[in-house]
């Protein structure tokens, strides 16, 4: 299908991503809301399963979306879909303690995290909601093996797994888009890190990876051709 059918083009402003979010979040409910308890008819001898009179018609008419529609599905038993949230500026941190049951936290430092936690509290205090209303779940990972030794072995090998030359020189690009600074031999660097070997297995045999001097057919990985290229040779 043509991606055109299902989004208008371009991207929203960061803040207006909120304000249409909000917009979504908050006709959906009015939909999820229409069914009222016991709706559903529980009697097996009942003319119509559903209850006439307790599915409300939602009118809603704003910027972003407007709708006329009597639900023709009941809601479900815990009434609506967890709603999470990922964002961590301060309009996604509102957006959250307004609406979200759970907000994701990437702030592994202890003093880091709890004061996200207090910020978050604050925020839904602010917005009527309970101290405990938005739920956080935090951003981690685990490393498992029988000591200490062997998990930092594990760890380290995850990592070079994680980010190699590709990674490497895309996140570089992201900053310098097409315009090396002068000091840095950006084609030389691609040159350096053309070959590489992948880490070892903790434990295992001797990496099966590309050796320097061998030939693009081995395996080789392709770098990314956009972005900055300037730079010494």
């Amino acid at each position: 299908m043509d991606r055109a059918n299902f989004r208008r083009g371009g991207y929203l402003d960061h803040a207006d991503r909120y304000i249409h979010a909000e917009a979504f979040v908050e006709t959906a409910k009015k939909i999820w809301d229409s069914w009222e308890d016991g709706a559903v008819s529980s009697s097996v001898s009942a003319d119509s399963w559903a209850v006439p009179g307790h599915a409300r018609r939602v009118h809603h008419s704003g910027q972003h979306y407007s709708v006329d529609v009597t639900p023709r599905l009941p809601r479900s038993a815990q009434y609506r879909p967890v709603l999470f949230q990922a964002g961590d500026s301060p309009e996604g941190r509102d957006f959250a303690a307004r609406q979200a049951d759970v907000i994701f936290s990437a702030h592994p430092k202890f003093d880091d995290a709890a004061e996200f936690r207090a910020d978050i509290v604050s925020r839904s205090l602010a917005a009527g909601r309970g101290a405990n209303d938005v739920q956080i779940m935090p951003a981690s990972e685990f490393i498992l093996a029988a000591t200490d030794e062997e998990a930092r072995e594990k760890k380290e090998w995850v990592r070079g797994l994680q980010i190699g030359p590709q990674q490497a020189v895309a996140y570089l690009e992201q900053f310098w888009a097409g315009s090396c600074p002068p000091t840095i031999p950006m084609v030389r660097f691609r040159r350096s890190i053309r070959w590489w070997r992948r880490p070892p297995r903790p434990g295992g045999a001797a990496s099966t990876g590309p050796k320097p001097g061998s030939s693009p057919s081995n395996g080789a990985p392709k770098l990314p051709r956009r972005g900055c290229r300037s730079g010494s040779s």
